[in-house]
């Protein structure tokens, strides 16, 4: 989803649906994207403790909040099937300022104003936390109390907990071996500063991956749609004012064009709406998006049946309701529809919605906007169906050139009259 899209839906959770693990594709990235955090001097003096299976998590638990009956807090984050302790490293940061290119050589830690190994670390858990809300989790930032730090450096000391430590070597692009060396484990010497840990799962939902090509699926998806539907309406009044030859039929192929352009959108919407519906049903937006789905659906359909030379698809008192009509009745309906839901969704225009890439989006999906409908043109000259031979405006003809076909006024055909003689005079 958009960064701006994943700022205004970051939140805490804490509670979580145990039985639905968190993938390990998804998992990777939480850590990836934690280690493009800033950090001084590119010190990078953290670690991160990963706790995946039950016994892990029930020692982590125990380690640091003691006996006793929990509370209905600690019972819902007791439920999250992964947790990652970040750790923060103070040497490290004092080493690093110690080398040369900096030259605090004494090692005085009064030269920091503030902790940074702390704040560096916190940071990079910030990006687990986004991270988790691009992946459709649910995530909580908590704290562990100064009682429970021995048993969780107790239980980091353990050889097997660094085995995450390989994705900081991989995802760090800067040849800096100390700074490598100081990532590679969450055992002695890292500092008791262990005080947040944040845990992730789906929040009764299942996470959304969407394929390559569809990652990027947001808020260009939804501007584009909207765009499609603006200029569909807009040359859909059109088609009923202008009656000129040349000028009907530039409308009518924009129209058709922008309605099956519609059709090309679909993959990325549905990663939209996937995510959408990923959400816990208490972080979801309430929006009319299934109403006008439903509605641009059935203008779409109908639209293409006419096309097609669809007279007539339903009945009402053995008078046909042509497509057209349902088409144009639906269109309302989307209008209305469409101007309740953007209103709802508080979105306001950006800078970047006229950015290069957008307007390369948009030339694109024009370009295939024509294909489709060229396409879709060749097919009913190819079929032979009634649609092949109406006018370029996009109108069928009802009736004939030749007047004499035509009733008099009064219903009856007048009978031909001989001429009269002319009078004498």
């Amino acid at each position: 989803m958009e960064f701006a899209e994943v700022l205004r839906r970051r939140r805490m959770v804490r509670d979580y649906d145990p039985d639905r693990p968190v993938p390990g594709e998804v998992r990777e990235r939480l850590l990836a994207h934690a280690l493009r955090a800033p950090s001084a001097g590119f010190s990078q003096g953290w670690a991160f403790l990963v706790l995946e299976s039950p016994e892990e998590r029930d020692a982590f638990w125990t380690a640091t909040t003691g006996d006793g009956a929990p509370d209905g807090w600690l019972t819902r984050m007791r439920r999250a099937p992964l947790l990652v302790v970040p750790f923060s490293h103070k040497a490290a940061y004092l080493d690093r300022y110690a080398e040369p290119d900096k030259g605090w050589t004494d090692r005085d830690e009064a030269r920091w104003p503030v902790p940074y190994w702390d704040v560096d670390t916190g940071m990079a858990s910030l990006m687990m936390l986004l991270t988790a809300v691009d992946e459709g989790l649910g995530a909580c930032f908590f704290g562990v109390p100064p009682s429970g730090w021995p048993g969780c450096a107790r239980r980091s000391a353990s050889p097997r907990r660094t085995r995450r430590s390989a994705a900081s070597r991989s995802a760090t692009r800067v040849p800096r071996t100390a700074a490598r060396r100081r990532c590679a484990g969450a055992g002695a010497g890292w500092t008791r500063s262990c005080t947040a840990a944040a845990g992730a799962a789906p929040a009764h939902t299942e996470p959304v991956v969407a394929p390559r090509g569809l990652q990027r699926a947001g808020r260009r998806s939804n501007l584009a749609l909207l765009g499609l539907l603006l200029v569909a309406g807009g040359t859909g009044v059109l088609g009923f004012a202008v009656g000129t030859p040349t000028a009907g039929r530039v409308v009518a192929v924009a129209h058709g064009a922008a309605g099956l352009g519609l059709l090309l959108l679909v993959p990325w919407k549905t990663v939209v709406v996937r995510r959408a519906r990923s959400k816990p049903p208490a972080l979801r937006a309430p929006s009319a998006a299934y109403w006008l789905t439903g509605l641009v659906a059935v203008c779409v359909v109908s639209g293409v049946l006419h096309a097609a030379g669809a007279a007539g698809i339903w009945a009402t008192s053995g008078t046909p309701i042509a497509a057209l009509q349902v088409h144009v009745g639906t269109a309302i309906g989307v209008v209305v529809v469409l101007v309740a839901h953007v209103w709802g969704r508080h979105q306001r225009p950006r800078p970047v919605d006229l950015s290069r890439r957008t307007l390369l989006g948009a030339g694109a999906l024009a370009g295939g906007s024509y294909v489709l409908w060229t396409a879709t043109e060749g097919i009913w000259r190819l079929t032979g169906v009634p649609g092949a031979t109406r006018s370029g405006t996009g109108s069928y003809q009802r009736g004939t050139d030749d007047p004499r076909p035509c009733p008099s006024p009064s219903g009856r055909r007048t009978p031909s009259r001989s001429p009269r003689p002319p009078r004498s005079g």
